[in-house]
C-alpha cells in the first residue's frame, strides 16, 4: 500500500465504478494517451495492482466505461420507446425533449466533448448507435406489425436513423433545441 494511504474497503462493483469514474476524470484532465494505470490508482487512492484486479489494461477500463456510458445514456430513451399508447410523433417529441434536457449534462461529457478528444467522441457515438440499433429496429418492427408503417428493411432504416444523427448531434453551431428539431423532422420525412 502507498505510504500515507488508508485502505478503505468497498464492494467490488462500487470500487470498479469508482475506478472508472475517476479514470475518466483523469483522462479528461491529463489526456488519454498520457494517463497510466498508476495515475488512475493514485487519483483513486489505491495501489495500481487493485486497478489491474478489475481491468486488465487502461484500454479495457476505457472500453468498459464507454459501454456503460452507452447503456446508461440509452436506458431512458428505450423506456420512452417501449411505452404504449403514444403516437410516433409523440415519441419523437419526448425523445427530443429528453435529449435537450440532458445535453451537456451527460456522464463523462467533459471528456468526450473536448475538442482534442474527437476520436473518442466518435467511438462513444458509435457505441451508442450500436447499443440502440436493436431497440430502434424493434420499434420499427412493432410499427410495421400494427400496420402504422410499412418498412421493408427495418435493420437498414434503424441504422440509417441512428448513425445519421451523429453529424447533427456533434454540430456545435446548433443549439440542443435546433439539433432535436432537425433530427425529429428528418426522421418524420424518412418514415412517411
Amino acid at each position: 500500500m502507498a505510504a500515507g494511504k488508508v485502505r478503505i474497503s468497498k464492494l467490488p462493483e462500487e470500487r470498479k465504478q469508482e475506478i472508472m469514474d475517476i479514470a475518466m476524470r483523469v483522462f479528461g484532465e491529463k489526456g488519454y494517451e498520457q494517463t497510466t494505470m498508476r495515475d488512475i490508482a493514485e487519483a483513486v487512492g489505491i495501489v495500481p495492482g487493485l486497478c489491474y484486479r478489475y481491468f486488465k489494461s487502461k484500454e479495457e477500463l476505457f472500453h468498459t466505461a464507454v459501454s456503460q456510458y452507452a447503456a446508461e445514456y440509452c436506458t431512458p430513451i428505450i423506456k420512452i420507446m417501449r411505452e404504449q399508447h403514444q403516437s410516433f410523433d409523440e415519441l419523437l417529441k419526448r425523445v427530443a425533449a429528453l435529449f435537450i434536457e440532458r445535453d451537456g449534462k451527460e456522464k463523462y461529457h467533459f471528456f468526450f466533448h473536448k475538442k482534442e478528444n474527437h476520436d473518442f467522441n466518435t467511438l462513444m457515438s458509435y457505441a451508442i448507435c450500436e447499443y440502440m440499433q436493436p431497440f430502434v429496429k424493434e420499434l420499427l418492427d412493432t410499427l410495421n406489425e400494427s400496420k402504422k408503417l410499412s418498412i421493408p428493411d427495418t435493420i437498414s432504416l434503424s441504422q440509417f436513423i441512428l448513425y445519421g444523427q451523429i453529424a447533427i448531434i456533434n454540430d456545435d453551431r446548433l443549439s440542443a433545441e435546433e439539433k432535436g428539431e432537425r433530427i425529429k423532422s428528418y426522421i418524420k420525412k424518412l418514415i412517411k
